[in-house]
């Protein structure tokens, strides 16, 4: 779910066409999908309702409420959970008391140390890198677990372990790549090369095995995830 295209930040890699757009999305279309979800069979398995963007924070409180109530007969039930993936600059006490009271599971989108987030800037070309971690601190002061996702390019896809090390000290429960490639409105950059996904890959797995406690990285949990299915038979 999309509640608004707009996003206060333009990282240089954006995919997103519509990014600088102010379309908000209407309560109407919210009420239409939790009917449509109230009507699904109840699997037993709680379905996730993600809210992205844009940047899906820049809506506003008042109308993300707004957008939230619909699904409250069906979240108390135990059949949706909201997930809202956010690059953690507007996060305030405020925020933090919002995402509490629906339980919402939170990702926050950071690519690393200042040196490997710099490609996430906002409007006016400044670096957006200590407002993301004020965010993260937020959200650790109020107790709110939350997920990382990384986008790894050609600077990144070299330093697996030191991005791991940052990614960890953050405090997150897992982390994610989503490695760089043409897509979109992003076709002028060079993405990492296969041969270099390849490696960093191989590394990921190596560090991650050296590393137990570590948080879990969701490419490998869903590689797990799949030989298990195979192994099983299923």
């Amino acid at each position: 779910m999309q509640p608004t295209t707009w996003c206060n930040l333009n990282c240089r890699y954006c995919y997103l066409p519509f990014r600088k757009l102010k379309h908000q999305m209407s309560p109407d279309v919210a009420e239409a999908l939790a009917q449509a979800v109230g009507q699904l069979d109840d699997s037993g398995h709680p379905i996730g309702i993600v809210w992205h963007g844009g940047e899906p924070l820049a809506v506003g409180q008042q109308n993300f409420r707004a957008l939230l109530t619909p699904f409250e007969g069906l979240r108390r039930a135990g059949r949706i959970h909201h997930y809202v993936q956010t690059n953690a600059t507007l996060i305030t006490d405020t925020w933090c008391e919002l995402l509490t009271g629906y339980d919402v599971r939170v990702g926050v989108s950071v690519d690393g140390p200042a040196a490997l987030n710099a490609e996430r800037v906002d409007l006016r070309g400044k670096p957006a890198f200590d407002r993301v971690l004020r965010g993260i601190a937020q959200l650790r002061e109020h107790g709110i677990p939350f997920s990382v996702i990384s986008v790894v390019g050609t600077l990144g896809i070299a330093m697996p372990e030191e991005l791991l090390e940052f990614l960890t000290s953050l405090g997150g429960h897992s982390v994610g790549f989503n490695i760089e490639e043409i897509e979109g409105v992003n076709t002028d950059r060079e993405p990492p090369t296969a041969g270099q996904a390849e490696e960093f890959w191989r590394r990921i797995l190596t560090w991650t095995r050296q590393h137990p406690g570590a948080p879990a990285v969701r490419e490998v949990e869903r590689l797990a995830e799949y030989l298990q299915l195979i192994r099983s038979g299923r």
